[in-house]
């Protein structure tokens, strides 16, 4: 028995299954031969034209995002339909609070120019994913937004994941700003020392004795 499938417009089939194993890639139609018990037949669809982007941010230091520590940017873009899709461009707007360091991008050119970076990528076959990198340092304890979005020569019929957005929040780093001062006292006296910190709270504190015992 011959199965045709009729995907919607902008759209063409991605794979066949039989009993969900995937038996054929693509085509309108699929014939099943030499049937002697039921199965079950399942065809998924595809967009066309399907460009994705994601964004990740990862701190220049240990923890959270501080500032003037470097942080950095990694944009995925991905050519999730069954085209080769053609004059591929990533935009990525850096919050107005962040100054830009450096940009680069596995495919194609990268620029900077007032607050975004755009990079050129070129043609994409399907499957396919380049990865553009960005280095910048936040100057203000706040929170900043990263807006990336990504377009082709092609026609897509679903834009919902070619936009992503970043929120990230830049704290104070945490400075002692008064050391604790050693002091002398009776046998069988109190000692108190006491640390002053700056920073974005709300801070935890260790105190050792003689250097490894936690206290």
């Amino acid at each position: 028995r011959t199965f045709t499938a009729k995907p919607a417009s902008d759209y063409a089939v991605s794979k066949w299954y039989l009993d969900g194993v995937p038996v054929q890639s693509g085509g309108p139609s699929l014939t099943v031969s030499n049937i002697s018990t039921e199965h079950t037949l399942v065809v998924t669809f595809a967009a066309s034209n399907d460009l994705a982007v994601a964004l990740m941010e990862f701190s220049g230091d240990e923890g959270p995002t501080e500032l003037f520590n470097t942080n950095r940017y990694v944009i995925d873009v991905e050519n999730k339909g069954l085209n080769t899709l053609t004059g591929v461009t990533m935009t990525n707007v850096l919050d107005p609070t962040v100054v830009f360091v450096s940009a680069s991008s596995s495919q194609g050119s990268v620029s900077y120019s007032g607050g975004s970076v755009t990079a050129a990528i070129g043609s994409m076959p399907a499957g396919a994913v380049a990865t553009v990198s960005i280095l910048c340092v936040p100057f203000f304890a706040t929170n900043i937004v990263d807006t990336v979005s990504v377009a082709c020569d092609q026609v897509e019929p679903d834009l919902a994941n070619n936009y992503a957005t970043n929120h990230t929040t830049v704290i104070d780093p945490v400075v002692i700003t008064k050391q604790p001062a050693s002091l002398s006292t009776t046998s069988g006296g109190t000692a108190v020392f006491s640390v002053g910190v700056t920073g974005t709270p709300p801070f935890t504190y260790q105190w050792f004795y003689n250097a490894t015992n936690l206290i």
